[in-house]
């Protein structure tokens, strides 16, 4: 997903360049559009030679469609073993909505929610979708030099999820949530004030990027 999002970013900037403001504002982003339909059409194309979950094949009584895709993995003695830890993982699943709402899952469902809630009222998806816009009005620059910012930005985030693969087994979720958290406040803050100051250009694009950094660290 991340990945993607930077190429879309790139894709999208060398558009820009192609033509002036006028262009991009009449005929490119129409090309910036159709260009998304050819990933779209590989990945429907894909989908359709996706094997089905040996799981839910399990548990619709497709035991031999099961095992013959568990095979293609790793052979049929494999496929034997996991299709027993499938079984068995099946006959133990019990369970109805009531349950969330006992003394013991309350407060992980309500924590679970809450997380997630937070995470986009961080607004992340403003400076993920709509940041080109940002760098465009507040930096006054033109389109496609906000567009290569928003490329800076996707990189940022890529490069800090990665990190964040690494670092949570080294150093706990716990941790990452509250040094990413404190970090994502402070830019904001930093971002408040730059934009009272009437701070530009690379001011913005520092206190984005360390935002977006502590969001791939944490939250995101």
């Amino acid at each position: 997903f991340v990945f993607g999002m930077l190429l879309v970013y790139f894709v999208n900037y060398f558009i820009a360049k192609h033509g002036d403001q006028a262009w991009n504002t009449e005929t490119g982003w129409r090309w910036m559009f159709g260009s998304e339909s050819l990933p779209a059409m590989l990945l429907l194309f894909l989908m359709l030679l996706v094997p089905e979950s040996p799981r839910w094949l399990t548990k619709k009584a497709r035991k031999d469609e099961a095992l013959a895709i568990l095979a293609r993995v790793d052979g049929t003695e494999y496929a034997r073993e996991e299709m027993v830890s499938i079984e068995e993982t099946i006959s133990h699943e019990s369970g109805s909505i009531s349950q969330l709402f006992h003394p013991g899952m309350k407060i992980v469902l309500v924590i679970g929610v809450t997380l997630a809630v937070l995470q986009q009222v961080t607004g992340i998806n403003v400076f993920l979708y709509f940041g080109s816009d940002i760098f465009g009005k507040l930096g006054d620059e033109t389109i496609d030099a906000a567009l290569l910012q928003q490329v800076v930005v996707g990189a940022t985030n890529l490069v800090f999820t990665i990190i964040a693969i690494w670092a949570v087994d080294k150093l706990g979720r716990k941790p990452l949530m509250i040094i990413g958290s404190a970090g994502m406040g402070i830019s904001l803050f930093a971002m408040g004030i730059a934009g009272l100051y009437q701070a530009k250009g690379l001011w913005l694009l520092f206190f984005v990027l360390g935002y977006i950094a502590c969001f791939a660290l944490s939250v995101g």
